[in-house]
């Protein structure tokens, strides 16, 4: 040992270190994989043991090096997990049963006195660290699936694991002094240690990558990747090293309590931002092993540096004490009710659409808006939206953001690149063509998707008359299909900056091909159908991070990190988004939420952004339309032919009265939300509510709450998944679909699913629940018009989400679910904690039913869809024509 010198500076670097880590340790992509992480971690060790062993055996006059040495890694990379709490309790109870341990080691000045306190807090301070964690971290729902599955044995593996780490310490601790004493280095040694191990662990994970069917991603490594490795892995090594040097004078479970403490303050600052204060436990989790760590360091050091810390530490756990009697003041003068007053969040975001009052204000509205005349014949479209009492003349922003990319493409591009789209089967793009003034179909369009086609051409006929001639290319698949990356779409945007005259209010002809293009032979492509070069097929791959993330700006927060634990909710990534309530995260910014570049956890909790069913996409800027895209994709969006042929529709005749209505949330669906293999499913979506609901479900029979009623279950056969996967979904959904049945379970078919039930059977319940499946939901527009009140939560974002307004119109709800979502229900069914009479909650849940009803039938009708698609293909038909420059409509 170098002396005592070193000690002040390894206690900063190791306390520093494994908070940094612990901060990072949701965020980072070296935790995302372990196994890469601990394998570059103990290259670093042994190479900086190596290169210290080589630099101290040159300088002969000083003492050897003899305590950076260590043979795992794991006494530093402490999970910030309640598991990892014992660690301190393990320490010590190992260095009891193995005594001779410390024959060398400087002991308290009153042992047995110390020891007794010490074991109080050891055993006291994991009660407070998952009190702590339960009362901060913000669950997903994310499904442990029924049967025997080894994921079930994680937490008592973890309890394993935390024992072995105290082993290590306590053994590391006996090596390094007796070195130390006998004056002997074995830096060579543990540095060739180092790289045995490193080297072990490769060989026994390469043949389950080998046999795994995505054994590719395990040696593919983004920029991201690459980074976190290294910058992690320097922490790590430095937190290791100091750790050992603190090791040959401080008592190994001061250091495993110094550990956990300052990786339990890692992990609970991020939470700080979302949450102002935390529990009266967490507080007091952070004070005990201060206090106790000051008295320890007062004892094993010398005087003249242990004085600074001891007194540094007395301060640091009196200002926690502080802080835990402030946290059980605000729980006894706040009372913590269970939601904030949500009226007050309902005026806030209130809004109402801008309605011109004649063609000349709407011409100068639309000028003011988007800097450049409306297109020829827009005349035509005001009129034709008045006739029809449109509620909505002005607001059309979705529209010009769709499109505003496609100014920078040649409109010869654009007609060769639709004409293009046609010729491979494979892309699923069907052909709307008008040719004046009539509508036409593409010849190709398989019988299973003919309907939309139809509902198109429906939806068009009413004012082909006054659209230019066109082709569009409508995407038949639900996902969308073309996600730019962010530098090439700001490309485009950016150059947009031509000089533009408008004398013509009138379309001249435009040269668009006479006939479709023939599409090329299915099955040539050894017996596969040949893909268009400008697409890729990743059915079944995660797309979020490779794709997604891509179209977003550098500096973003999902091309910078990760967040890889798909059962604990990202707060910052809410925090944008969501206004923090004592009761949950409510969702305050639908729009934002629709964005996900600072939204790195969402990239495993959705079906379609995880494992999509079918996911044929472009990412070349090409004219795609679609009935509904995610954040980052740039189709442009229509009205769906779903909605507009009314396959699930609301008939009055069916309808039930707000009084008449059962007070319970219903659901019935099946499982559509992508493909299920390789044990993503638990992170979908549907799963995750479906989850939710049935622990709500057992915890209110547990209760005997009759006030508050959930019927939720999935419904039909398992799909879309593969052979183990289906078979645990099933077992799993079974159990969950048990809570929901009428009858006692003896006169049920236990492994039966509940029965698929008939649309209308929604209308009976007040509360409704929508949410996306493989693409976006259908039902979501009939939920609206039923009196009942519909929850949504939704990445899919579809051409009448600019005029909805969450909290009048509907309720928003995060797809991360949680306490946020449960609480409003429970507001919304009986009332808040300060309504005595129950009567408010109630009351504001009929009140946005019946705003979302009105605006429904006034702005979101068939007639509003075509009026919608008119101006669509107004401005489409300006975009694709070769004097694009010089069309625009004046007075």
């Amino acid at each position: 040992m170098r002396g005592a010198a070193y000690h002040p500076l390894a206690l900063i670097c190791l306390s520093l270190s494994t908070y940094l880590l612990s901060i990072r340790y949701y965020t980072s992509a070296s935790f995302e994989r372990p196994v890469h992480f601990t394998i570059v971690t103990l290259l670093f060790i042994a190479f900086a043991l190596l290169a210290s062993e080589y630099y101290w055996s040159r300088q002969s006059n000083l003492q050897s090096l003899t305590v950076i040495a260590n043979h795992k890694t794991s006494a530093d990379i402490i999970p910030p997990t309640s598991k990892t709490a014992f660690l301190p309790l393990f320490s010590f109870i190992w260095e009891a049963i193995w005594p001779r341990l410390h024959k060398k080691q400087p002991l308290w000045s009153t042992p047995s006195k110390s020891q007794i306190i010490f074991t109080f807090i050891a055993a006291a301070w994991p009660l407070f660290i998952i009190s702590a964690e339960g009362s901060s971290n913000i669950p997903t729902g994310t499904v442990c699936p029924i049967g025997w599955r080894w994921e079930r044995f994680v937490p008592s593996i973890q309890l394993i694991n935390c024992l072995l780490d105290a082993a290590i310490i306590s053994h590391t601790a006996h090596l390094a002094r007796t070195a130390a004493d006998d004056d002997v280095d074995i830096s060579k040694f543990m540095g060739k240690l180092c790289l045995a191990a490193a080297g072990m662990i490769l060989l026994l994970c390469f043949p389950s990558w080998l046999s795994d069917s995505e054994f590719s991603l395990a040696f593919r490594f983004r920029a991201v990747d690459c980074r976190d490795f290294a910058f992690d892995g320097l922490l790590a090594t430095a937190g290791v090293l100091s750790a050992l040097t603190l090791l040959s004078s401080l008592d190994p479970s001061c250091l495993a309590l110094l550990l956990v403490t300052a990786s339990f303050t890692g992990s609970r600052i991020p939470v700080l931002k979302v949450i102002p204060l935390l529990s009266p436990a967490a507080y007091v989790a952070l004070a005990l092993p201060l206090w106790y760590l000051a008295v320890g360091i007062h004892h094993t050091m010398d005087s003249t540096t242990s004085r600074s810390l001891f007194n540094w530490l007395i301060v640091c756990s009196s200002g926690f004490a502080l802080l835990a009697s402030v946290a059980v003041l605000n729980l006894i003068v706040s009372g913590y009710p269970a939601l904030i007053p949500i009226d007050r969040a309902l005026k806030s975001l209130m809004t109402g659409a801008s309605t011109s009052n004649s063609l000349a204000d709407a011409v100068k509205e639309y000028t003011r808006r988007y800097t450049i005349p409306p297109p020829p014949n827009f005349d035509k479209w005001y009129e034709f939206a008045r006739e029809h009492n449109s509620a909505v003349i002005d607001d059309f922003d979705q529209i010009n953001d769709d499109l505003l990319p496609f100014w920078a493409v040649d409109p010869a591009s654009l007609r060769e690149q639709t004409a293009s789209l046609f010729a491979y089967a494979s892309t699923e793009m069907g052909g709307v063509r008008i040719r004046n003034g009539s509508v036409e179909q593409s010849p190709h369009i398989p019988g299973s998707h003919r309907w939309m086609a139809d509902s198109l051409q429906r939806m068009i006929e009413p004012f082909a008359q006054w659209l230019p001639d066109l082709d569009i290319a409508i995407n038949l698949a639900d996902e969308c299909r073309m996600v730019v990356p962010h530098e090439r779409m700001e490309a485009k945007v950016t150059s947009n900056e031509e000089q533009k005259t408008w004398p013509d209010s009138h379309f001249p002809q435009s040269p668009w091909p006479e006939d479709f293009a023939e599409p090329l032979p299915r099955g040539t492509n050894g017996g596969k159908d040949e893909i268009d070069p400008s697409f890729t097929d990743d059915i079944r791959t995660p797309i979020f991070y490779d794709f997604v993330a891509a179209a977003c700006p550098q500096d973003s927060v999902v091309r910078n990190s990760r967040w890889w634990d798909w059962s604990t909710t990202c707060v910052n990534c809410l925090k944008p988004h969501s206004v923090p309530t004592t009761g949950g995260a409510l969702l305050a910014n639908v729009s934002l939420a629709h964005e996900l570049c600072h939204q790195p956890d969402v990239a495993y909790l959705s079906g379609f952004l995880n494992s999509p069913s079918a996911m044929v996409r472009t990412s070349e800027l090409l004219p795609i339309f679609s009935q509904a895209r995610v954040g980052g994709f740039s189709d442009i969006l229509i009205p769906s032919p779903w909605n507009f042929d009314e396959k699930s529709a609301f008939k009055e005749d069916s309808g039930v009265k707000w009084e008449d209505k059962e007070n319970a949330l219903f659901w019935r669906g099946s499982r559509s939300d992508g493909f299920s293999a390789h044990g993503r499913w638990p992170g979908f979506l549907r799963p995750r509510f479906v989850h939710e609901a049935y622990e709500e479900t057992v915890a209110l029979q547990r209760s005997d709450a009759e006030s508050l009623r959930i019927n939720v279950s999935f419904t039909g056969e398992i799909s879309k998944c593969d052979g183990r996967d289906c078979a645990a979904e099933s077992e799993t959904y079974k159990k969950w679909g048990l809570a929901t049945m009428e009858n006692d379970s003896t006169s049920q078919e236990v492994n039966e699913l509940p029965p698929s039930v008939p649309f209308e059977e929604h209308w009976r319940y007040r509360h409704l629940f929508d949410m996306d499946g493989a693409g976006f939901s259908g039902r979501f527009l009939p939920f609206l018009e039923s009196r009942s009140l519909p929850y949504r939560a939704a990445l899919f974002r579809t051409w009448y989400d600019e005029r909805l307004q969450g909290w009048h119109h509907y309720v928003p709800v995060d797809v991360r679910l949680g306490p946020g979502f449960w609480s409003v229900l429970e507001f919304f069914m009986r009332g808040g904690a300060d309504d005595k009479d129950g009567d408010e909650g109630p009351a504001m849940a009929k009140k946005i039913a019946e705003q979302g009803r009105e605006w429904a039938q006034r702005a979101l009708r068939k007639e509003d869809m075509q009026i919608y698609m008119f101006r669509l293909l107004l401005e489409w038909g300006r975009i694709t024509h070769d004097e694009r420059e010089h069309l625009g409509f004046t007075i």
